[in-house]
């Protein structure tokens, strides 16, 4: 899958509460999360997708996520994910494999907004198609 239609948000998982977060180079996050389905604007579940080496997008399996450090992080520590169109921090809910009829098995990730009071990026999330 080269060029995925549909709508996307772009980041990187983040194990952990991190002090610095090393950033991807500009314009290559390693991650697309397909939003499948929105609950708020703060709350939605989305298709995992990675980034191959020469540039595709590829969805994850649900069996092959253990091959993923921040899928089998998840099991026992707080992760999240650093939305490349936002300032806001999201956390992981859960990770769970789910069945499209077309595209068969595939990873899928619920994702909620941190709604800290004070929080500078509360309501800041901008949606990349």
């Amino acid at each position: 899958m080269n060029t995925p239609t549909g709508t996307f948000v772009f980041g990187q998982f983040i194990i952990g509460e991190p002090r610095v977060v090393v950033s991807y180079p500009p314009g290559y996050p390693p991650i697309a999360i397909e939003v499948l389905r929105e609950f708020s604007p703060t709350e939605f579940i989305g298709k995992v997708y990675v980034r191959g080496r020469e540039g595709n997008w590829t969805p994850v399996h649900a069996d092959g996520a253990t091959s993923y450090d921040w899928f089998t992080a998840a099991k026992t520590k707080k992760v999240q994910f650093d939305m490349a169109s936002s300032s806001a921090r999201w956390d992981v809910l859960h990770f769970r494999g789910e069945n499209s009829g077309t595209a068969g098995q595939y990873l899928a990730v619920a994702l909620k907004q941190r709604t800290e009071k004070g929080s500078p990026s509360y309501g800041k999330l901008r949606i990349m198609e």
